[in-house]
């Protein structure tokens, strides 16, 4: 890192402190602005004529998302909008690639830094990806979402070892802006560069409005969609698998959180340059005191938390998904299927927490990593048995009910270790097993093999 860098890393730690300061000054405001136009959807209006319940609810709408608004641009701590070079460096300018787009965004990076910068229009009339733009009130609560969870990697010091959890899976925020204008040339110049490459993709135009305001979010360069790269090495997969569930498991501890939309396009992986995938050392987590080192894989991370729901301030944070859940209840793709069942579990009431969301994200990331295609065959963790590790993933999703149910199954700490195909399966047939005591201690080390 540079020391440019590095100061504006420092500059951005201190941001985020005093953003947490002002947590309470905001949070009533918060809750307001995102639950009104909820609320008003879900009143039936009965006795009001449809005119003048839909001037109602055109008008709470309205009130609602400029309140969101200004609480957008109050988090930032900028006193208005501002332009595309508050992100956009002069450096930044002459290194930009644009990395793909989301549902509702833009996503850029920088050959020369690691950070990603996510750009969402807002408050807009133009249609964004055939869509509608995203109102401030459906931003509002990724941004707090996605700052909560940049939090999880460090625990407060006052909470006792055997409370403690912490978690280094989740993408870290470094800063949110407020901007507004057009799109600049040289973005538009590095879409048509994308475009190039990807023959099917729309042609962009600057049809943006110079009063077109944005959302962007920086955060670390977290690598590949793992869909876009699957691993070869058996190992590699069971260790993204564990990774991704060991950080829902501790944001489900700390923030009953749930993440709602976590299919594979919103889980990352890097690698170190030059190592095998299976040779990557991958982070360690701690749930309730209890030390989780999965075994040799890349970095996986858990981005987009556009339909995420967390306890914020002793209140609900959430996203009505209802529209979504309906429109996708036609569908057989396993994503919509997964949405259908979140609206039957939830009932339309996006406010309750209900962990089991998690483990159904969690049995789709399984049969993907399991069932999806893949390079030549790792030669030093073969797929001997492969079957018969991610059926006994499986069946744990099956029986438990939420990601922290699912890790702390003492079967959940043995799958990864069996990397030797010796491993008879009758080892799995009795619970009293003594392989099942071998992780009694308040570390599990999942490249352990003591015992076998």
């Amino acid at each position: 890192m540079t020391s440019t860098n590095a100061d504006m890393h420092s500059c951005r730690e201190g941001e985020m402190e005093e953003w947490w300061e002002h947590e309470n000054q905001f949070s009533c405001g918060l809750n307001r602005a995102v639950s009104c136009s909820s609320s008003d959807e879900e009143s039936d209006g009965f006795g009001e004529q449809n005119g003048e319940r839909n001037c109602r609810e055109s008008s709470s709408r309205l009130r609602s998302s400029e309140t969101a608004y200004h609480l957008l641009v109050k988090i930032t701590h900028q006193q208005r909008p501002l332009s595309f070079r508050h992100v956009f460096t002069q450096e930044r300018i002459e290194n930009v690639v644009k990395m793909g787009v989301g549902t509702y965004s833009k996503v850029f990076t920088f050959r020369n830094e690691n950070t990603v910068v996510k750009l969402i229009p807002i408050e807009g009339g133009l249609n964004f990806q055939g869509r509608q733009q995203m109102r401030a009130s459906d931003v509002l609560p990724e941004v707090i979402a996605m700052r909560a969870v940049s939090q999880l990697d460090t625990c407060p010091a006052l909470v006792p070892l055997s409370d403690r959890s912490n978690t280094h899976n989740f993408v870290h925020l470094q800063r949110v802006s407020v901007l507004q204008g057009s799109l600049p040339s040289y973005l538009l110049s590095a879409c048509k560069q994308l475009q190039s490459v990807e023959k099917s993709a729309k042609i962009e135009t600057n049809a943006f409005p110079k009063t077109q305001k944005w959302v962007a979010l920086e955060c670390d360069y977290c690598g590949d969609v793992i869909s876009d790269k699957w691993p070869s090495c058996l190992q590699a997969r069971l260790s993204i698998f564990c990774q991704t569930a060991l950080a829902l498991a501790v944001a489900e501890r700390r923030l009953r959180f749930e993440h709602r939309d976590l299919h594979c396009g919103n889980v990352l992986m890097s690698c170190v340059e030059g190592m095998r995938e299976c040779e990557n050392e991958a982070p360690s987590s701690t749930l309730d005191g209890v030390v989780y080192r999965p075994c040799g894989g890349p970095l996986a991370s858990v981005i987009d938390f556009t339909f995420s729901r967390l306890d914020h301030n002793q209140a609900p944070l959430f996203s009505d998904m209802s529209k979504v859940c309906e429109g996708a209840r036609t569908s057989e793709h396993p994503i919509d299927i997964i949405y259908s069942q979140m609206q039957e579990e939830l009932g339309n009431h996006w406010g309750q927490y209900r962990p089991r969301t998690n483990r159904l994200w969690l049995n789709l990331i399984a049969l993907w990593l399991w069932k999806a295609s893949k390079g030549p065959p790792c030669n030093i963790h073969p797929d001997t048995d492969a079957k018969l590790k991610w059926s006994i993933i499986l069946h744990l999703l099956m029986n438990s009910q939420s990601a922290a149910d699912c890790a702390q199954s003492r079967i959940f700490c043995i799958v990864p270790l069996l990397m030797i195909p010796s491993i008879p399966s009758r080892w799995f047939q009795s619970s009293g097993s003594n392989y099942l005591d071998l992780f009694s201690t308040t570390e599990v080390d999942f490249n352990s093999h003591e015992g076998l």
